[in-house]
C-alpha cells in the first residue's frame, strides 16, 4: 500500500460527500468533520517515510475514540435523544460524527476491506 494509493483513496472519497449534503446544518457540519479528518491524514502521510498501516490504524482509533468519547458525553446529557439539543452541543455532535465516519472509512481502506472506485 502506498502514499500515492491513500491519497488518491482520500481523494475520492470528496466526490460522495458532496452528493450526500442536503444543504441542511447537519450535514454541513458532518461534512466539515469528515474535511478536517482528510486534511490532518494527509498531513500524517506527509510526515511518514513508508506507509505504516499498524501506525495509521493506531491514529484513526484514536480519532474514533474521542468521538466515541464526545457522543457518550452529549448522549448522557440528553438521554440519548436528539431533539432537545442545544445548537453548540446539535453542530459538536455531528462535526464529530463526520470525524468518526471518515475515520472508519480510512480504517476500512487501510484494511484492505474498502475500495473506493474511480468516479
Amino acid at each position: 500500500m502506498t502514499k500515492k494509493f491513500l491519497l488518491e483513496q482520500c481523494r475520492r472519497s470528496t466526490v460522495f460527500d458532496f452528493k450526500e449534503t442536503e444543504n441542511e446544518p447537519y450535514w454541513r457540519n458532518h461534512d466539515e468533520g469528515k474535511e478536517s479528518i482528510r486534511r490532518e491524514f494527509v498531513e500524517f502521510l506527509n510526515t511518514m517515510d513508508d506507509v505504516n498501516r499498524k501506525k495509521i490504524e493506531k491514529w484513526l482509533r484514536g480519532i474514533m475514540k474521542v468521538s466515541w468519547d464526545v457522543y457518550d458525553e452529549i448522549d448522557g446529557k440528553y438521554d440519548y435523544t436528539v431533539e432537545h439539543m442545544t445548537p453548540e452541543e446539535d453542530r459538536r455532535y455531528a462535526y464529530h460524527e463526520g470525524r468518526e465516519c471518515m475515520a472508519d472509512l480510512l480504517l476500512r481502506i487501510i484494511m484492505k476491506k474498502e475500495y473506493i472506485w474511480k468516479v
